[in-house]
């Protein structure tokens, strides 16, 4: 069976400001105003926004009311909720450590934490869920979301063999973007079921960009690479914010370095 066995260097040399270390800071919201100022976009915008738990529970719901005065933000769910709070899918969501809740303007991503949100009823048929407001919030340009593929061979993600947990693969990667990442399965491991899921696995794309995640086998067919193989499509599993944070880095880096040596048109 063909693995890899020598963990890889960096396949980045740090030679230039962009590749100095991940600071999160570059795309976090955090002065109470501005916060403000996007909350009330989100409001008057009525803009869907997908609250979603760690461990997979989510909900779609848009807001509807900003208390300044108390600090605190009305949502309404986008599908009824039951004012007895009988809603298994619900209370799973609200029983969760963290809720992270993520919205769209135009090419805008916004994202932010949730604490404390819990679900109200009112005199009225209607049922809120309120929560204090974020202290921050992250804005991402969803260009930086696309696809890439990675400047060299090095990158690749660990994982278990599904039908032989004992034996780790190590794959090669050919594209990832923030949703999920394509490797290269090579020609004398047999093709794995779609629905396969890893709980733990090991991405690697360069130094600073490490990562454990979840994965899900969306996809398997025969690769175009010379070597032949099969090209695996999977989807990240309960990525946590600092991989994403990371991950989001490291596409919006390579998108410029492939920018860089792309040929200028005369």
């Amino acid at each position: 069976m063909s693995q890899q066995t020598n963990t890889p260097s960096s396949p980045f040399a740090p030679s230039d400001p962009a590749d100095r270390p991940f600071e999160p800071s570059e795309f976090r919201i955090h002065r109470p105003s501005e916060v403000l100022a996007y909350l009330r976009i989100l409001q008057h915008q009525a803009c869907r926004i997908d609250l979603r738990s760690p461990s997979g529970q989510g909900l779609g719901a848009r807001l509807v009311a900003i208390d300044e005065q108390a600090g605190t933000l009305a949502f309404e769910s986008l599908t009824p909720l039951a004012k007895d709070g009988s809603d298994v899918d619900v209370q799973a969501l609200l029983s969760g450590p963290e809720i992270s809740a993520v919205a769209y303007l135009d090419q805008v991503r916004l994202q932010f934490d949730l604490e404390a949100l819990l679900q109200v009823s009112g005199k009225a048929e209607d049922c809120e869920l309120r929560a204090p407001w974020p202290q921050q919030m992250y804005r991402f340009q969803r260009r930086q979301s696309f696809r890439v593929r990675p400047n060299s061979r090095m990158p690749q993600v660990r994982l278990a063999h599904p039908h032989l947990p004992e034996q780790e693969l190590r794959l090669r990667i050919l594209d990832v973007s923030l949703g999920g990442v394509a490797l290269l399965l090579p020609p004398d491991i047999a093709p794995f079921a779609p629905g396969q899921v890893w709980a733990n696995a090991q991405v690697e794309l360069d130094r600073e960009t490490r990562f454990s995640t979840g994965l899900r086998l969306q996809s398997a067919r025969p690769s175009v690479e010379a070597t032949g193989g099969t090209q695996l499509g999977l989807l990240f599993v309960n990525l946590n914010k600092d991989s994403e944070l990371r991950l989001q880095r490291f596409i919006d880096q390579t998108q410029k370095l492939a920018r860089m040596l792309s040929p200028k048109k005369a």
